[in-house]
Order: structure tokens, then C-alpha cells, then sequence
């Protein structure tokens, strides 16, 4: 008995769901013989098996000797294949044919249409692809360098490539819908429908009903036009639906700057709190308090045109138009007066607020004094072995140190830091009361070094070697840089040369 047979007899009978009775009833057979063949102790009569193939479309060959499953597959799989080839050039037929019958105005709507969803597409992946490379590469900075090149760059390619085919896929469904599913042919005042069912379709006489048109195909007829359907016909629905879509950006970014302004209103609220600390400043202080208030109101007049342009509300255009003005107004003689105030006023370097620090570090024969405290240093000569390093500091700040390696140096980079803001900010307001301008000062003065002879002809022969090194280094760049020019020019004459070469041979 051919088992293959009895083991495509089962498989067939429970892919369609059929219980032996039900089989044997169609077959018109007993149970037991329906059994007896999937059990492999008998074997059908041919007729039977051509009953078979004809009721479940199997060729006789595969039904004896093949795997039904298999078959199946291969041909589900190929049905597959070829419905989505036959869908894809059904899909280009269909475009062709309707924007050949379009209009022009129509085409030129159409292509417009494309250019706003192609571009909102480009702006929406390209936001999207920014946000995601950055939250990427802050996630992978930690590794190796040429490491974090390479992963950064397979994907960032997989990102391009999947935004591209996602972007491909939502633009032809948009187009799909707009027009695809979405036009009709219109053949001496009848409409066949080439979509989806809509409501011009369904008032089509009954005597068009059991006309056969095909509207798959090209209108042939001089009487025949194609138009999109609009239930609404409203002609610029579409174009309406995108600019809605921009204007709701805006007011996205509008909320956004609503609270920005937001904080900028508290502080100039703050600021105006803080100006009556400086009431003994006479003129300057009024005139800081007027100008606040009007910046204040020229503050909440942006805020008011951004809430009601999110919210959809009217502006009471006169009183704005007129607060802003006359906030401008105020704003300006605000500070005509701060001007006038502070004519008064004196600047202090504020020396009496710096007090003398120290600090002691170890001597290297390759150190260094970092040149970026930008001071003149005293050297004085001690017995110290190690580094006395002695400044003038603001007493509201401290001072630190980094040691780091340079080339072949030990680089020592001196620096201040903790500066004690609000007594900072109380010392300068004292100093407006008294019409003093305080400078800020809160950088190293006055550095002085001790320690032994030995050691300060070192710390000097190292800033020079330094200095030479860095200069013979710039050097080279900029000889480098000349050199790359030239070698530019002389390219650029090379190809005039042999273009006028070429002439002359021709």
C-alpha cells in the first residue's frame, strides 16, 4: 500500500476540518473504508482518487506520491508572489491611466499635493533620525573611539534605510487614498466608481447597474473625463487638511515658547522685586524699576497674542497695539534714565575684597605653570625644596589645582572655583547704593612663587621650551596650510593647461 497516499488522505481531511463520516459521505463510501485507506490496509479505486484530486484541485501525482503540505506551500507561496506582482502593476496601470485623463489644473494639484507630503516626510524622519542619533551616540560614547565610529555608522545606515522604506510605504498609502481609491470616470453625466463605494456611486440610475464597465481601463471615449470624488466638494479638502497639520505644529512650538516667555516674565517680576535693594541709587534705581515694568508689559502682551492664537481665541488688537506702544514708550525713557543714573556712578576693581591664599605642591623637573591664569609671576627665592604658591583671590571664592600630562610636561592649571554667589550679589549691591560699579573680579592676582634658584631656572626653561615647541608647531601649520594652497593653485593652472590642450587638439 502506498503510504504516501494514506498520509495525504489524513492531512487532507483535517485541513479542511472533515471527520471520516463526512469524508465517506462525500465520497460516497463507508467510514470504515475512509479508515481502512488512511490506516494503509486497502487502497481506493481509481475513480475515487480522481473524485478526490477534482474535489480538493490536487494532481494525481502529488496525491500518491508527493507531500500534500509541501505542495501546498510552494503553491501558496508562488499565489502569493505573483498576487503582489499583479498588485504592484495593477497599482502603475491605474496611475498611469488616471493621471493621463486628469486635467491639468489636476495634475499640477496632484504633483503639488506629492511635494508637501514628500517634504513634511523629510522633515518628520529627519527630526526623528536627529533626535535618535544623538540619544544614540550619548548612550555609546563611552566606548573605544574607532569602536563607536563603526557602530555609529552601521546604525545610522540602518536607520536610513528602514526610514526610507517606512517613509516609501506611507507616502503610496497616502496616494493610495487620495487618489487611487479615491477617482472616478465620467462617461456622458454617469459616474463609475474606481474604489470605494461612495455616496455618487449609490445614485446611479438602476438601469446603469447592470451595465459591465470596466474602469480599470484608460477612457477611450471623447465624452469620457476622470474627476475625484469629495463628498463634501470641497476641491482644496486635502490642501486645507495639510495646512491645518502646519498650523498645529505652530502652536506646538507656540506652547513651547509660551513657556519660555513664561519663565522670562517671573524673572523680570523677580528683577523688579530686587531693584527697590537699590532705592539709594536715586534716578538709576527708577529708572531700572520703569523699565522692568514696561518689559514686564510688553512680556505679558506676547504671551496673551500666543495663548490665543494656541487656543483659537480673538486678540483685542486696539488695547494691544496700544499697551505695546506705550510700553516701548516707558521702556525707552526707563532707560534714558538708568543712563542718566548712572553717569554718577564709579568703577571699582574691587582689590579691597581680595585676600591673599597659598598653597604648597611638589616640585618636577618637567613642571609647568599653566599660562592661562594669564598673570605675571613673581619668582623669590627660598630653601623650599617644594612650591610655595602664593595669590591674591576674592575672599567669596576658593582655588584648585589640576596636574595633567602634556607631551613630556607636567602642566599645573591653577584656578578658582565656589564662587559664594548671593554674598557676591549682596557685596555689588552695596556698592550700587554707594554708585560703585563692582568688577567681578574673581581670577588669581598677584601670583608670587617660592622656592630655591635651581628650581626657578627649571619652571622658567620649561615655559620657554614650552612656548618654542608650540611656536614651531604653529609654524609648520601654517607653512603646511601655504604649502596646500599653492599646491591648489598649481592644480587649478594644471586644468586650465590641459583644457586649453584638449582645445587645440580638437
Amino acid at each position: 500500500m502506498n503510504t504516501k497516499l494514506a498520509e495525504n488522505l489524513k492531512k487532507i481531511r483535517k485541513d479542511h476540518n472533515l471527520s471520516q463520516e463526512q469524508l465517506a459521505e462525500e465520497l460516497k463510501v463507508s467510514r470504515q473504508a475512509i479508515s481502512k485507506w488512511e490506516s494503509g490496509n486497502t487502497y481506493p479505486e481509481m475513480d475515487k482518487i480522481l473524485q478526490i484530486c477534482n474535489k480538493f484541485n490536487l494532481d494525481i501525482n502529488d496525491l500518491l506520491n508527493n507531500d500534500i503540505r509541501e505542495i501546498k506551500s510552494e503553491q501558496q507561496t508562488k499565489n502569493n508572489i505573483n498576487k503582489y506582482i499583479d498588485d504592484f502593476l495593477n497599482f502603475i496601470s491605474k496611475t498611469f491611466n488616471m493621471f493621463v485623463g486628469f486635467s491639468t489644473k489636476t495634475k499640477l494639484k496632484c504633483l503639488f499635493e506629492q511635494a508637501i507630503i514628500i517634504t513634511l516626510l523629510l522633515i518628520t524622519f529627519g527630526i526623528i533620525g536627529t533626535v535618535f542619533n544623538n540619544l544614540f551616540s550619548n548612550i555609546i560614547q563611552i566606548l573605544p573611539d574607532r569602536i563607536y565610529q563603526i557602530l555609529y555608522s552601521i546604525v545610522q545606515s540602518i536607520f536610513d534605510i528602514v526610514s526610507l522604506i517606512f517613509g516609501i510605504i506611507i507616502w503610496l498609502h497616502i496616494f493610495k487614498t487620495r487618489y487611487i481609491d479615491y477617482y472616478e470616470i465620467v462617461t456622458d453625466n454617469i459616474e463609475v466608481g474606481n474604489g470605494n463605494e461612495s455616496d455618487t456611486g449609490a445614485e446611479l440610475g438602476t438601469e446603469n447597474k447592470n451595465q459591465n464597465v470596466n474602469t480599470k481601463q484608460q477612457p477611450n471615449n471623447k465624452n469620457q473625463k476622470i474627476i475625484l470624488r469629495d463628498p463634501k466638494h470641497s476641491e482644496y479638502k486635502f490642501i486645507n487638511g495639510l495646512l491645518k497639520a502646519i498650523v498645529g505644529i505652530i502652536k506646538i512650538w507656540a506652547l513651547i515658547t509660551l513657556v519660555s516667555i513664561g519663565f522670562i516674565l517671573i524673572s523680570l517680576v523677580v528683577g523688579v522685586v530686587l531693584t527697590f535693594l537699590i532705592t539709594k541709587t536715586g534716578v538709576f534705581f527708577l529708572g531700572t524699576l520703569i523699565t522692568l515694568l514696561a518689559a514686564i508689559a510688553i512680556t505679558v502682551i506676547v504671551e496673551l497674542i500666543l495663548l490665543n492664537f494656541v487656543f483659537n481665541r480673538q486678540n483685542k488688537k486696539k488695547i494691544m497695539i496700544w499697551t505695546f506702544l506705550i510700553s516701548l514708550i516707558i521702556a525707552g525713557v526707563g532707560s534714558g534714565l538708568m543712563f542718566v543714573g548712572s553717569l554718577d556712578f564709579e568703577i571699582s576693581d574691587g582689590k579691597e575684597l581680595m585676600i591673599s591664599q597659598s598653597m604648597e605642591l611638589e616640585m618636577y623637573d618637567n613642571l609647568v605653570i599653566s599660562n592661562i591664569i594669564e598673570n605675571e609671576i613673581e619668582y623669590i627665592e627660598t630653601n623650599n625644596q617644594n612650591i610655595k604658591i602664593e595669590y591674591l583671590l576674592n575672599k567669596h571664592s576658593s582655588s584648585n589645582y589640576d596636574i595633567y600630562d602634556e607631551a613630556e610636561y607636567k602642566k599645573i592649571y591653577i584656578y578658582s572655583e565656589n564662587p559664594e554667589i548671593f554674598k557676591l550679589m549682596k557685596e555689588s549691591i552695596n556698592y550700587l547704593n554707594d554708585k560703585k560699579l563692582l568688577s567681578q573680579n574673581s581670577q588669581l592676582s598677584d601670583i608670587k612663587i617660592y622656592t630655591t634658584k635651581e628650581n626657578i631656572e627649571k619652571l622658567k626653561a620649561n615655559i620657554e621650551a614650552l612656548d618654542v615647541k608650540y611656536n614651531l608647531v604653529s609654524n609648520y601649520e601654517t607653512k603646511i596650510q601655504n604649502l596646500d594652497s599653492k599646491i591648489a593653485e598649481q592644480e587649478a593652472t594644471i586644468n586650465e593647461l590641459n583644457f586649453e590642450l584638449e582645445s587645440y587638439r580638437k
